[in-house]
């Protein structure tokens, strides 16, 4: 965590190499770059911010950079250019803010994205701004000139794309290169006239140390008051019910407490009469209407019979399917490195009966669900599938916390067995990967639980193309 708070904000300006439009952008950024590696120049000027007590107004700074293949891989190539008229104070902290020694954005990319850092040079930075048209030059280390895109429908305005991964700015001007030289930190590029990729936007950027025990408690009523979006008054009842199990007890004076938040926010769910039910002792039938509602989820209707497990496994008896059967062991045959492959491996390691096997699973919940543990990349342990099922309830956002996320906590978290279907294990949530499941869920472009997914249509794909195809983010950030 950075050691010195620090927030600052002003305009951004970039041009890579990439063809336009950059691929890295619109895959955020999982795709392939245009060419053999993307080298990219990002240029800073901060209009108002500070390091700790020294003021930043005006400072520029500029990170050069050159990835592989594919960005998010990592193993960048560097460096950062400070601008030599900042005094030394505000050099200084500059030096440790862009190269990611104070945490925020720029600590980020350090820690995740790059394996070769070539250091801090101090040279005068020029940025000038007109119109559309950005330029940004350091001597001897980079130089380039881009032009917004114009818009048709809106005079004197860009084009933009939104919601990005881009770390500058969620939402970029689209724009092309007159020209872009970089010749330094080992990097030499010289572009003129080929339109190549730019962008620029405003940035906001901060690393402030919380103290967490300073922090004003919140009443239900001033919470309600700080939310009035109904999106983000739903986000918050579901992260107080979660936090509420995290100590893996049923802990009853915190699930009322979750309960005076919710009365508050407006937040009336079917979860929130399953918790309800559940401190007052009757788990039961919470854990009977999780069962009915994961149901409801996953066939996408109102589930009004008795017989769950009926559902949940019904090649029992003389119900099996052996034509069913044998067409998933023929999986096994395809390349590996297919999704077909990796399912059928994945099924012969943990010994899994196939779908049409007496003993299996309802291959309508089996196979988007193991599908799912082959593409997000989480296992079949107590923690990988209390993962899996975050990722799901994120993806495929329907009856999320009843019918997916309480049952996986209280199955793999608290040791409560919810059917004969579900196993059960004692402290398998890990708070902190937990958000990033969901998250990763949130960012999925393809929902597998949807009647619309072909899972036979996708069996001989690779693993990899299906998860660029699909968005899916990176297991480790």
């Amino acid at each position: 965590m950075a050691e010195t708070n620090w927030a600052i904000r002003g305009e951004y300006m970039e041009s890579c190499n990439c063809d336009y439009l950059c691929p890295c952008v619109y895959t955020n950024p999982q795709g392939p770059v245009t060419y053999d590696n993307c080298t990219a120049v990002l240029v800073f000027r901060i209009d108002d911010g500070n390091f700790g007590p020294t003021r930043l107004d005006g400072c520029k700074f500029a990170f050069v950079l050159r990835s592989g293949k594919v960005m998010a891989d990592g193993n960048w190539i560097f460096a950062v250019v400070v601008d030599e008229t900042a005094d030394p104070a505000q050099r200084a902290a500059l030096a440790k803010l862009a190269g990611g020694e104070a945490g925020g954005t720029p600590g980020l990319i350090r820690t995740n994205l790059v394996s070769d850092f070539r250091g801090v040079e101090y040279t005068p930075i020029e940025f000038e701004m007109a119109g559309l048209t950005r330029r940004a030059a350091a001597p001897g280390v980079f130089a380039f000139e881009i032009d917004g895109v114009a818009s048709r429908n809106r005079s004197g305005e860009p084009f933009f794309i939104d919601n990005t991964a881009h770390p500058a700015n969620r939402r970029l001007s689209l724009a092309r290169a007159k020209e872009m030289h970089v010749h330094g930190f080992g990097l030499d590029l010289d572009l003129a006239g080929q339109g190549n990729n730019g962008h620029f936007a405003p940035f906001a950027w901060s690393a402030k140390r919380l103290d967490l025990a300073a922090l004003p408690r919140l009443a239900p009523r001033q919470l309600a008051a700080a939310l009035p979006d109904r999106a983000l008054a739903t986000e918050a009842a579901h992260m107080l019910t979660i936090m509420a199990f995290v100590d893996g007890s049923l802990d009853e004076a915190k699930i009322e407490r979750v309960l005076d938040y919710a009365v508050a926010l407006g937040v009336d769910e079917p979860y929130i009469q399953e918790i309800t039910e559940a401190a007052h002792g009757h788990v039961q039938v919470a854990l009977a209407d999780m069962t009915r509602r994961n149901l409801e989820s996953i066939t996408g209707r109102p589930w009004l019979q008795d017989d769950a497990m009926g559902w949940f496994l019904p090649y029992r008896g003389d119900h099996a399917d052996p034509v069913l059967a044998a067409r998933y062991r023929a999986l096994g045959s395809l390349p590996a490195g297919t999704l077909g492959h990796a399912y059928w491996e994945q099924y012969r390691r943990n010994g899994y009966a196939f779908p049409g096997e007496a003993t299996a699973l309802n291959e309508a919940f089996a196979t988007p669900h193991d599908c799912t543990h082959v593409l997000s990349g989480y296992d079949t342990t107590p923690r990988g599938e209390l993962l899996v099922s975050t990722f799901t309830a994120a993806m495929h956002p329907s009856r999320p916390m009843e019918g997916h996320i309480l049952p996986v906590i209280f199955s793999w978290h608290l040791g409560i067995k919810i059917n004969d279907v579900a196993g059960s294990a004692v402290g398998a949530l890990d708070p902190r990967e937990f958000w990033h499941a969901w998250a990763r869920g949130a960012a999925v472009s393809e929902d597998l639980f949807a009647p619309r997914w072909d899972f036979w249509g996708c069996v001989g794909e690779s693993v990899a193309a299906l998860r660029e195809r699909y968005s899916i983010p990176p297991l480790a950030e």
